[in-house]
């Protein structure tokens, strides 16, 4: 299974960094240390107010995770006169001190489920014998502030071998940082230390700290040095130097064939299996997480943001492929070749005649609804970024950058701001393509696509479904084979009913086989590879590739 999931990046440089002989006095800080090999111990301490008692929040629902808070146990308090009690909700506790006092209290954070890493885990902590790695979203209890967005905040990792490395969207390799932040910013950052090999990178005034865990196919190097074309190539693009400090970290997967990514503040996180490449793939997710620093948590998106994941998550898409081309780093060839697929994935979609509000609350329900916002951007950004070109008034990159720097200091995206600058740069004809194809209708956009002239584009037959020969989702439930058909592809392969099921991978419409990984009955672990029978096609725009 390949799994891009997407959350999102501050904006660079929002950070204030103070000086120790200007440093106001910290309001909340936090210790993180070792309580064993499968578990960690995170001290908070805070000003208490004169009330006596406030509320401590824990994580519940995040990125489609339930019930977070059943990672953290052990609250105790480390203050003088301070009792910690649960209250009627699991992920909220009340904490009473004496009025306007330091208070200090703690936790005990483990990993909460077992096997190896693999998606959607890595939402969840993650803490190994030899490394840990979490997310503020999912592994920070935090106070009830009366000022969330300006926080003067202090980050202390305690107790670690001398060997450790340490970092986190904050700081890296060094013990501490004390700084002014939100709220928000906190949360949505990550936090990793132990076994992970480093390098940092200078990028003019600014670094960039790149960590790896585990043993991939390519070698640490090529990844660091993948990534620093990437960060300079969006760099130059959105003309910003960045902020002082970006982290960047990969780390391995127990999923075959699969990379993924989430973009946090000032930093992104990589999951990979070990055997795939650093390929055109895995470069895609690392430009698609941080072209988020400016498109996402920079600009950022209006509630309910899910009706907005066609632009915040589809244009950053098409761009993801656009700067690797625009780098060097993929060929022509190659780069349309991307685009052709992420179009078939997205007419060929079974959301395709949804509209884009129709996500609303159901974005993290299936990979359907989640894939449908990122071809429909993806298809729309390409068909503004020909028409603006035809129309011999720039690209879509100006627009892009123009309503970056209109947007500022909030970052707020304007619809009718955007409307506006495609209707003067695109035409009415990009605009009302632009909005139909977002109530459901794809013809106006399919015709502007297909009569472009910089992509030449014609209508193509491809297969729209397949017939894997058995019962994928009872096989799955069973974890056995489940609905063998005789006589097909599956079965000529080798595939017998009732074999033990462990896994199976296929993306629809790839010239790849699929592979089905059974356990036969002698005992041993087979990969068994097939090409599944069309049952059905489509037509569908296609840019004609010139060899």
């Amino acid at each position: 299974m390949r799994f891009i999931v997407l959350l999102l990046i501050t904006l660079p440089g929002l950070f204030v960094f103070i000086n120790a002989s200007d440093a106001q006095a910290v309001n909340l800080e936090y210790r993180v240390g070792r309580q064993d090999s499968c578990a960690l111990k995170i001290t908070i301490l805070f000003d208490g107010d004169a009330s006596g008692n406030i509320l401590i929040h824990l994580p519940d629902d995040y990125s489609g995770q339930h019930h977070l808070y059943s990672a953290f146990s052990q609250f105790q308090p480390l203050t003088d006169h301070t009792t910690v009690e649960k209250t009627a909700n699991p992920d909220t506790y009340r904490i009473s001190y004496t009025p306007r006092t330091k208070v200090a209290f703690c936790y005990i954070l483990s990993q909460g489920w077992q096997g190896p890493l693999k998606y959607p885990n890595f939402y969840r902590p993650v803490i190994k014998k030899d490394w840990f790695y979490f997310e503020g979203y999912a592994g920070l209890a935090y106070p009830d502030l009366a000022s969330p967005s300006h926080i003067s905040c202090k980050l202390l990792y305690e107790g670690f071998a001398a060997g450790d490395f340490l970092g986190n969207s904050l700081f890296a390799d060094k013990n501490s940082w004390e700084g002014t932040i939100s709220l928000d910013e906190l949360m949505n950052s990550i936090f990793c230390g132990g076994n992970f090999r480093h390098k940092t990178i200078s990028l003019g005034r600014q670094k960039l700290t790149v960590a790896v865990c585990g043993q991939f196919t390519f070698s640490d190097e090529t990844f660091y040095a993948a990534v620093e074309k990437i960060v300079m190539g969006e760099r130059q693009f959105w003309n910003d130097a960045g902020p002082p400090y970006y982290f960047t970290l990969l780390m391995p997967t127990g999923d075959q064939e699969s990379y993924g990514g989430t973009a946090y503040t000032n930093s992104f996180s990589i999951f990979q299996s070990p055997d795939v490449k650093l390929t055109g793939g895995t470069l895609q997710t690392i430009s698609h997480e941080y072209f988020h620093s400016w498109l996402g948590r920079g600009l950022k998106m209006p509630a309910p943001q899910e009706s907005y994941k066609w632009l915040s998550e589809g244009f950053t898409d098409y761009y993801s492929m656009k700067i690797l081309f625009n780098a060097g780093i993929i060929s022509k060839a190659d780069y349309e070749k991307q685009l052709n697929l992420k179009l078939r994935g997205y007419y060929l979609s079974a959301k395709f005649n949804s509209g884009s509000g129709d996500v609303v609350g159901k974005y993290w329900e299936s990979d359907d609804w989640r894939l449908l916002s990122y071809g429909r951007g993806l298809a729309i950004a390409l068909m503004l970024d020909v028409k603006i070109m035809e129309r011999k008034a720039g690209s879509l990159d100006d627009l892009m950058r123009t309503l970056y720097q209109e947007s500022k200091p909030r970052l707020t995206f304007s619809m009718d701001r955007f409307d506006s600058l495609i209707a003067q740069a695109g035409g009415k004809e990009a605009l009302l393509a632009m909005d139909k194809a977002n109530a459901g209708n794809n013809d106006l956009l399919t015709g502007e696509l297909l009569k472009n002239r910089i992509f030449p584009m014609a209508m193509k037959t491809v297969t729209n479904s397949y017939d894997m020969g058995f019962d994928i989702l009872q096989s799955k439930k069973n974890r056995k084979i489940t609905g063998l058909m005789a006589g097909s592809s599956a079965a000529m392969a080798g595939i017998k009913e009732n074999m033990k099921f462990l896994s199976f991978r296929y993306q629809s419409g790839r010239t790849e086989p699929a592979t089905v990984v059974v356990m036969d009955d002698a005992g041993v672990k087979r990969d068994i590879s097939y090409m599944p029978l069309p049952t059905g096609s489509n037509s569908i725009p296609q840019i004609l590739i010139m060899q």
